[in-house]
């Protein structure tokens, strides 16, 4: 059976099942009015559910007055720990929101943009203590979260890199680019590395990918 779903950007549920996909992502989008995207998000999603279509959540959903930065941007590998804090206290406060609802897994972007070398312990020290982090935060809801790779981070980039660092989570919640069976394969950043990648088509479960309208 296919497993191939649209996100809600572009093309509204009617238009997902009559094109015979048959899983959907919500996602909050930019464009409209805040309150207008969120009714369209929160009615699809109870549509969905009496349907009994799977689908995902693109965090965030909810914006919050005490957070200024952009929603889209991903903050959680921040120099600075009061905003690597704001980051995961704005995903608490979307996750505790959508508690009634049951999707799949749970998406956001990581790592962030970060066009510039940082000493190498200092990151690996603050890497591993965010991916327990959002693990533990993860297992608190019940949750699958999965990490899309999202900006530029001189960092990390490698896709060894996040196989040897995620994949401590393997039996856990957080999962990105993963051996098998528990594979959950995030938005390719072919840009920079391609060699790896028929290895990680070849245990793909999951491919968050993007269909951009001519």
């Amino acid at each position: 059976m296919k497993r191939l779903g649209m996100n809600t950007v572009h093309l509204n549920m009617e238009e997902i099942v009559a094109l015979g996909l048959n899983r959907v992502e919500f996602v909050l989008g930019r464009g409209k009015k805040y309150e207008l995207m969120l009714d369209d998000v929160i009615n699809g999603i109870y549509e969905a559910e009496v349907m009994n279509l799977p689908y995902s959540i693109h965090l965030p959903l909810y914006l919050f007055d005490w957070y200024q930065e952009d929603y889209l941007s991903a903050f959680y590998l921040d120099p600075k720990e009061e905003k690597r804090n704001l980051s995961f206290k704005f995903l608490e406060s979307n996750i505790e929101r959508l508690k009634r609802f049951q999707p799949e897994y749970y998406i956001i972007h990581f790592p962030g943009v970060y066009k510039f070398v940082q000493d190498k312990e200092e990151f690996k020290e603050r890497l591993n203590s965010t991916l327990k982090r959002l693990d533990d935060m993860a297992k608190k809801f019940g949750i699958k979260l999965l990490l899309e790779y999202f900006g530029s981070n001189f960092m990390f980039y490698r896709i060894d890199e996040w196989i040897e660092n995620i994949g401590k989570y393997d039996n856990s919640i957080v999962l990105s680019l993963l051996k098998n069976p528990s594979v959950y394969a995030e938005k390719l950043f072919l840009i920079f590395d391609k060699s790896p990648i028929r290895f990680l088509i070849s245990s793909l479960v999951f491919c968050h990918g993007k269909v951009e309208r001519l």
